[in-house]
């Protein structure tokens, strides 16, 4: 029984010590910004990373402000939403008429203003992978949900 003891204490020693060499070392996530120069300046890393030396998701690559994250159907011409033309858009349901006269043409979807490319000033969460830190995405006040519509809702 001794020796049963004793190998259930060495393992549970074994166990203890491999636990403790996981948990000892830093995050390897971590908060940080991008610089005017577009480099990376992380929290627990004082030295700015040049925009060359780290990765970044592809999500945060779509566009900058103002960009066509889509249109709707290959035609002639584009517009924006609202009075235009022959044509207008009524609130709601997103339901639109166009006259028989106007012809052709495609609808411009305008990339969301929270979904464009990094830009100096954001705040960023980034984790490190190996050597290599990686820009995970924009990160920003829990205030910025607030008063946004859902998902079938109206306002």
């Amino acid at each position: 029984m001794t020796e049963q003891n004793e190998g259930i204490n060495l393992l549970a020693r074994v166990m203890q010590k491999r636990t403790q060499d996981v948990t000892a070392g830093p995050s390897p996530f971590d908060f940080g910004e991008i610089q005017d120069d577009f480099s990376l300046l992380l929290n627990s890393f004082p030295v700015p990373i040049p925009a060359t030396d780290y990765l970044v998701c592809r999500c945060l690559t779509m566009g900058k402000k103002g960009s066509v994250m889509a249109q709707t159907v290959a035609g002639q011409g584009t517009h924006g939403h609202g009075p235009s033309g022959g044509h207008s858009q009524y609130s709601g349901s997103g339901v639109h008429s166009h006259p028989a006269t106007e012809g052709g043409h495609t609808h411009d979807i305008p990339l969301p203003p929270n979904m464009e490319s990094l830009k100096p000033k954001d705040r960023v969460l980034a984790v490190w992978a190996g050597n290599d830190a990686v820009v995970i995405d924009v990160i920003m006040a829990g205030a910025a949900c607030v008063d946004r519509p859902t998902r079938g809702s109206s306002m």
